[in-house]
């Protein structure tokens, strides 16, 4: 107990160090209004992830179960099923913000700062590799063996903010913290998958093919007409509400068809007519 809870600590250290780390980076490169537009758009996205956190954690009893009980099939569609809905939920629920960051922004702050909108969709980019994280930690924790996973994901967090140091050394934008952390990110993640594949036999192509590119393929896909519409929809009073509407009904068509497989919309189709039921009866 002791062991896990320790790796899990190097985990949480070296998060800490690399969002501590950016705000004082960004402060001795480009000042006190960057660094209040990087605080800015961390508090919205703060809220978001949250909210994703509080979804994911449902799952942590059924992995550690499977796991404990040596269903590994069950264990693998169990991953790969609410790595897959995390994903999907988060850009559902973010990408009409990425679309209208700055109107959004606006509505919320009187004066926004520069780079406020930037970051908040790059915070949002890198979530969409961060959320792949927590339920693949959860069946590193259950097989026990967390120090060779750990040390190899720390230290790739707090990497980012050497690269990062020097990029702006040679006059990079304030974004770059940021860009760097989606790479990094995506990195981590594919290494998190490949480090599972050799402790609980997780299938790095499989899951890799079927999961993290199909969830990059549905986003790419669901926001095409979004897109199109912020570019050449004309300015118009409700120009916000028909984007948002848009994205909603783009993004909804995208994940049922291109994202889900048979049996998960299946699953998901019975859910809610129990869920109607009982709101009827």
């Amino acid at each position: 107990m002791f062991g896990i809870a320790g790796w899990n600590s190097l985990n949480s250290i070296a998060t800490t160090c690399y969002l501590q780390g950016s705000v004082i980076t960004l402060n001795i490169f480009f000042g006190p209004i960057i660094n209040a537009a990087y605080s800015v758009a961390m508090q919205a996205y703060s809220g978001l992830r949250q909210f994703c956190s509080s979804f994911q954690s449902a799952s942590a009893p059924q992995i550690v179960k499977y796991y404990a009980v040596e269903e590994n099939d069950a264990l693998f569609r169990l991953l790969g099923f609410v790595c897959k809905i995390s994903f999907f939920l988060l850009f559902f629920l973010t990408l009409p913000f990425v679309l209208t960051a700055n109107n959004i922004l606006s509505f919320w702050l009187e004066n926004v700062p520069p780079y406020a909108s930037i970051f908040f969709i790059w915070m949002i980019i890198s979530a969409y590799f961060d959320i792949f994280s927590y339920p693949l930690d959860i069946a590193a924790q259950a097989s026990g063996n967390m120090a060779k996973y750990s040390c190899i994901t720390s230290t790739l967090t707090i990497l980012i903010l050497p690269v990062t140091y020097q990029l702006y050394c040679i006059k990079f934008p304030p974004e770059t913290i940021l860009c760097v952390a989606v790479i990094i990110g995506l990195v981590n993640c594919l290494v998190r998958i490949k480090i599972l594949s050799s402790l609980i036999g997780l299938c790095f192509k499989t899951f890799t093919l079927n999961i993290i590119c199909r969830c990059i393929l549905t986003a790419a896909i669901s926001s095409i007409i979004p897109i199109l519409s912020k570019l050449y929809l004309p300015t118009i009073s409700f120009r916000i509400l028909i984007i948002i509407g848009i994205t909603i009904l783009s993004t909804s068509i995208g994940i049922w068809f291109f994202g889900l497989e048979q049996s998960e919309q299946n699953y998901i189709s019975s859910n809610l007519k129990k869920i109607k039921y009982k709101l009827i009866n």
